[in-house]
């Protein structure tokens, strides 16, 4: 029994130094992804004048909705609103709209446009516009579905910016004492989607 013993002393002995003798180094590598998204930011600012036969009695006003961000020095918002009151034929009213993409994700253009209109004010409305693109070349035309149509699908690359020159003019068909409106909506979604 001793040597029984002894020799399950020994063999416990051996296999506790065996996993020591058998024993290696190691070291490993990770790999680790960092994923940042980009942004979509488009904004608009807005500035607008009155030209022509004026005699102090038309007023102009440019308020502009919730801020989005800063780009050259300049404030963008979600929404510019241009009021004109007491407008009457020969009168001009001048309008210049900037859309900026403030983001880091090129986008393309959609654009459409909404008449709150019963009256047919805007029937009696000429609009001419030029478009100023970001590498300064310029188009020109007249109406705002001829104004849609070109700039539908347009790429603004981040930190580009757009301008839309409005020049409306009253016609003498234009009724009296109304009120009229038309909201421009410019969507930019992903230019890859």
């Amino acid at each position: 029994m001793k040597r029984i013993g002894l020799l399950a002393l020994a063999l416990v002995l051996a296999l506790g130094t065996l996993g020591v003798g058998y024993a290696s180094w190691w070291d490993d590598a990770e790999i680790v992804q960092v994923v940042e998204t980009g942004s979509l930011e488009l904004g608009v600012r807005g500035e607008a004048w009155l030209s022509g036969d004026i005699k102090d009695q038309a007023t102009i006003d440019v308020s502009h909705g919730a801020f989005k961000f800063v780009k050259d020095n300049f404030d963008y918002f979600q929404t510019v609103t241009v009021t004109v009151g007491n407008l009457y034929p020969s009168i001009w009213v001048m309008e210049n709209f900037y859309i900026a993409l403030g983001g880091t994700v090129p986008v393309h253009l959609s654009l459409g446009v909404t008449y709150n209109d019963p009256d047919g004010v805007y029937a009696c409305m000429t609009i001419a516009w030029t478009v100023t693109y970001p590498d300064g070349s310029q188009a020109s035309g007249s109406g705002i579905p001829a104004l849609i149509a070109l700039l539908d699908g347009y790429q603004l690359h981040p930190c580009e910016t757009i301008t839309i020159y409005l020049d409306k003019h009253l016609e003498q068909c234009a009724p009296q004492g109304k009120t009229a409106s038309f909201t421009l909506t410019v969507t930019g979604t992903q230019y890859n989607y």
